[in-house]
């Protein structure tokens, strides 16, 4: 009996939410950024775009929350380098990517100027020449486990250096082949 209570108020959640309109989202992000609430008001113009692509309300306020919470996350980047971990800037670089990936594709762009990408650059260049010397340590010191996370890694950042692809290959192979 509750059971059948919670789905049928479960379904008419779904049926109120799916009958809302890209208007009336546009209407909720634009009441939650007068008060201050822009990620919350970004939520909602995304929301407000997925239902409707050619909604211009929805694209003008996606279009300047959206960048307000992108330049957030680039500063929380930036802090991040300049404290020196490479690991938690290159994290908050990428869940910034991946917002501005979000957002494009309701057809807005959010725009990075060219200093973060340069200082990204950097910070992955400097992480993945420190992490490919760990795990050179680490095949040395016989921890194979270790060594192809690091490698994996460096796979995953930069494909294309040195010879990690290869390495993190020897680091999942070499300990099969030291116990059989």
């Amino acid at each position: 009996m509750k059971f059948s209570r919670l789905l049928i108020y479960l379904l008419s959640i779904a049926l109120l939410v799916s009958c809302a309109t890209s208007k009336s989202f546009y209407k909720k992000g634009s009441k939650l950024e007068e008060a201050g609430l822009v990620e919350e008001a970004a939520n909602m113009y995304y929301v407000a775009l997925q239902k409707n692509r050619n909604n211009v309300d929805a694209k003008i306020g996606m279009k300047g929350a959206g960048q307000v919470v992108l330049n957030s996350m680039l500063n929380e980047f930036v802090q991040k380098k300049s404290f020196g971990d490479k690991k938690e800037a290159i994290t908050a670089w990428e869940e910034a990517m991946k917002l501005k990936a979000k957002v494009a594709n309701v057809g807005v762009q959010l725009d990075v100027p060219s200093m973060y990408q340069k200082d990204y650059d950097l910070v992955k260049s400097d992480y993945v020449a420190e992490i490919y010397e760990e795990g050179l340590e680490l095949m040395d010191q016989g921890e194979f486990n270790e060594a192809e996370k690091r490698f994996v890694e460096i796979k995953r950042l930069d494909p294309s250096f040195e010879d990690a692809h290869e390495l993190a290959d020897v680091a999942y192979v070499e300990p099969i082949y030291i116990n059989a």
